[in-house]
């Protein structure tokens, strides 16, 4: 399939493509040390309104697409995973509050967080469940004027210092319902840190005491905090899924300039030795490929379509892709790749990442299976 993208999107990814490559790839090390930006580079990042693509202008957003967003992301990605990362984090709750959020809501936190003043989150795993919804509890209990919220949230992205998550507990009613939950509020606590392989971001416990929700916290009905999940997820499913692939392309590039320039006996290893051409023609075609199905499944969301069945299929196409070109691009730097001066140690370690970020491979693969065999067919 031949994508062919507006002018405006090209200009999207023409200009968030030369900022990652001139701004934010020569401080890579030091964001993912870190997990976050330096304070000049984040203002010029906000600067180029990202997260505003999708989102119409009535909502503060800049009119544009689910694709022109995602590609964007891709280009972030290359260069590191610590800006896009923030872009995605605000998105999986600024989208469930644009879809679903009441008109008070939308005014008090989409305009922060689609300009990334605000830090924005979600919040499903707990101790006990990082799948399965029915076997959450963490409890929402009714009482005047809104919701008593008590339980812990494990492995929550920007949980220390985010203003707003979008957190999901079980009602009286044994349905999940959708809260907008603010770490400022009495009732909340930052518990206990997690520290990470591929690189540093603030990530940990969410412990609820009889944390107070506002009736006008709810977002949307206590009926439609399933499908609230579902739509954060998927669609952030595929936002993560392009920061991997971005930076699939930058081991590409990492293992093909090395093969250009590391000699053996007066030439190039690259031009030498077939096994290492083996390798960049495995890598290239896994690119490719992932690449297609992700600016298709982008086209899809732009139609209207329905992304469940995709989004888990391009998990588990983007988590093989990633591993074998992380794989390869460390054979081709031998001893190399294992030097801390060398990225494509950093990318091997984001290619561990990508089975269990947003949804486990497994259970990606249970939900594919289970669609085709619900259909009884393949409907491309």
């Amino acid at each position: 399939m031949q994508f062919c993208y507006t002018e405006e999107e090209q200009q999207v990814v023409a200009a968030v493509s030369a900022f990652a490559r001139k701004e934010l790839l020569p401080l890579q090390r030091e964001m993912e040390e870190k997990g976050a930006m330096p304070d000049a580079v984040r203002a010029r990042f906000a600067d180029l309104s990202v997260l505003r693509l999708p989102f119409p202008e009535e909502a503060g957003g800049a009119d544009g697409t689910f694709s022109s967003m995602i590609l964007a992301v891709r280009e972030l990605g290359y260069a590191s995973p610590v800006p896009p990362n923030l872009v995605l984090e605000n998105f999986v709750l600024a989208w469930p509050v644009f879809r679903f959020g009441s008109a008070t809501m939308k005014e008090k936190v989409l305009p922060g967080l689609l300009s990334l003043d605000l830090v924005g989150g979600l919040a499903f795993t707990e101790p006990d469940t990082g799948s399965d919804p029915r076997q959450l509890k963490t409890a929402a209990r009714k009482v005047d004027g809104g919701w008593i919220l008590n339980g812990v949230k494990r492995f929550i992205t920007y949980s220390g210092i985010c203003d707003h998550l979008v957190l999901f507990a079980k009602t009286a009613e044994n349905q999940v319902g959708a809260f907008l939950v603010s770490r400022n509020q009495p009732g909340y606590q930052a518990g206990r840190r997690e520290h990470f392989l591929h690189m540093a971001v603030d990530n940990g416990d969410v412990i609820l005491t009889d944390y107070f929700a506002p009736d006008d916290c709810l977002i949307g009905t206590v009926e439609q905090g399933f499908d609230v999940l579902l739509n954060a997820e998927t669609l952030g499913k595929i936002g993560f899924c392009s920061i991997f692939l971005g930076a699939a392309r930058r081991a590409m590039d990492l293992a093909l300039s090395y093969a250009l320039t590391k000699m053996h006996r007066d030439k190039p290893i690259g031009i030498k030795f077939q096994m290492i051409q083996e390798k960049l023609a495995r890598m290239a075609v896994e690119l490719e490929a992932a690449n297609a199905y992700l600016e298709k499944l982008c086209a899809k969301v732009d139609r209207g379509g329905d992304p469940f069945f995709d989004a888990a299929a391009l998990k588990i196409m983007t988590a093989k892709a990633l591993r074998t070109i992380a794989d390869c691009a460390m054979e081709i730097h031998g001893a190399y790749s294992l030097s801390s001066e060398y990225e494509v140690g950093r990318i091997y370690a984001m290619a561990a990442a990508v089975p269990v970020v947003m949804g486990s491979l497994d259970i990606q693969k249970v939900i594919v299976s289970r669609t085709l065999l619900a259909a009884g067919r393949y409907a491309a």
